[in-house]
């Protein structure tokens, strides 16, 4: 017979092996479960502590011996205020989600990513009600409704950080529909 316990943080099965698994923390932003998968040696707990509130830096699932790049930015709306609760997924190359974010109160996120990320987008479940489902970065229009629709990332480097080139701006479903994507290759 097979005894499994939960803790906040680590799934034991006893007569086998431990599986370590992320928790949110007590910071005081949003945090969200991440995991570390792959052949990572690093440390990746997917928690939010309290000096970095509302960031998460979800799961870390490349071969890159642990390393992580910071990265940094804001959401704004079309009166250039900060959107809190906001979640913005970073994805390598072949599509696959390397890192996420939420924004705290004022907009702002702050988090630790694969460094292969290449890309980010905010999916459709990623918007606080009453948004449009669109966004736009370095004045191109990107869609949360088509997933190849995603704006560059800088290149990133494991050791620094990187602040995103622009602002990424979400419209009120208040305002007029955005205008057709123009950031789609």
């Amino acid at each position: 017979m097979m005894l499994k316990r939960k803790f906040c943080g680590v799934l034991a099965l006893f007569l086998g092996a431990a599986w370590i698994i992320g928790c949110g923390g007590a910071g005081g932003g949003s945090s969200t479960t991440g995991t570390n998968s792959g052949t990572n040696s690093g440390t990746n707990s997917g928690t939010n502590s309290g000096t970095n509130s509302g960031t998460n830096s979800g799961g870390n699932g490349g071969n890159n011996g642990g390393s992580t790049a910071g990265l940094s930015g804001r959401v704004i709306n079309e009166f250039n205020a900060g959107v809190s609760s906001v979640r913005i997924e970073f994805l390598n190359s072949s599509g696959s989600r390397v890192g996420q974010a939420t924004t705290d109160a004022d907009g702002n996120f702050s988090t630790r990513v694969d460094p292969s990320a290449s890309t980010f987008w905010i999916p459709s479940t990623g918007f606080p009600a009453g948004y449009w489902k669109t966004y736009s970065y370095r004045n191109l229009r990107y869609s949360a409704l088509i997933p190849s629709c995603r704006p560059p990332l800088p290149s990133l480097s494991g050791t620094g950080s990187t602040t995103l080139a622009s602002v990424v701006r979400i419209s009120l479903t208040s305002s007029p529909p955005p205008p057709p994507p123009n950031g789609c290759e």
